[in-house]
């Protein structure tokens, strides 16, 4: 809830401002033809459920799954583990009661659907960042930020929003966010306790996510989608990406910038 309510009404702010910038810029062409919207319009969902016991039993799966994610945090098991314990288990369920061949076919399925292009992009890129962050490249910029905003809590917050912005563009929010943590947390002393030390982390949280918008490589969203485009015959290009989403980026952080400065300083 604390993180709802403080981060909330930036990211609803910004979504709003999106929404009617997509608008303005696509809407015009996102008609569809008198023919497929009244297809659309005449399907029924409850005519795509072709099993509706096996659909009972993933939801229950699925409801299990998130449970795991709230729970296990006070347990230290990592939303990893659930989410895999999660697979295996659907995996069962699916193949429950069939015959070995049957079931093993149905397993061979869904490993066909995994998006396995992206799955190697992200193993990948987390031995880069681990490798940058045993270089120190991360402790250098840390040290850096901390000599070139004097230990200032304001100039500390903002400079750590942009900071976040702009490598979670390059080299994706996730893996940047988890090397940045110990970072952000030698800074304590320097700025003068927890309390002073509270904006930076919400302003590690805000420009790491708003910079992932920044590049198809920014967080695993894109990278997800990008995939899914391509297997249905609309590739997203990097270039192309960027052209978009970088300005989307940097006005999202602009607005972001003002808001923390009315949340936390003014």
């Amino acid at each position: 809830m604390q993180f709802l309510t403080t981060l909330g009404p930036v990211a609803a702010f910004i979504m709003v401002l999106m929404a009617i910038s997509f608008y303005f810029i696509w809407g015009k062409s996102l008609v569809a033809a008198p023919e497929l919207r009244e297809r659309i319009m005449n399907f029924h969902e409850t005519d795509s459920i072709s099993n509706r016991p096996l659909m009972i039993r993933c939801l229950v799966v699925l409801v299990l799954v998130i449970l795991g994610f709230v729970i296990g945090e006070h347990y230290h098991i990592r939303p990893g583990s659930t989410a895999m314990t999660g697979a295996a288990l659907l995996l069962l369920v699916v193949t429950f009661g069939m015959e070995e061949s049957h079931a093993g076919h149905k397993v061979h399925l869904a490993f066909v659907e995994v998006e396995w292009p992206a799955l190697f992009f992200f193993i990948g890129l987390f031995v880069i960042v681990t490798g940058v962050e045993h270089a120190g490249l991360l402790t250098i910029l840390g040290k850096e930020l901390m000599i070139l905003t004097d230990n200032d809590p304001a100039a500390t917050t903002f400079a750590t929003l942009w900071l976040a912005a702009v490598v979670s563009a390059a080299i994706d929010n996730i893996p940047f966010v988890a090397t940045m943590i110990p970072l952000v947390e030698t800074m304590e002393a320097g700025l003068g306790g927890p309390e002073a030390l509270l904006p930076v982390w919400w302003a590690l949280a805000l420009g790491a996510c708003l910079g992932g918008n920044g590049s198809l490589i920014g967080a695993a969203a894109n990278v997800m989608v990008a995939g899914l485009g391509e297997r249905a015959g609309s590739p997203i290009s990097f270039t192309k990406y960027i052209a978009y989403g970088l300005p989307f980026m940097l006005a999202s952080m602009v607005i972001a910038h003002g808001y923390m400065y009315l949340r936390f300083f003014l």
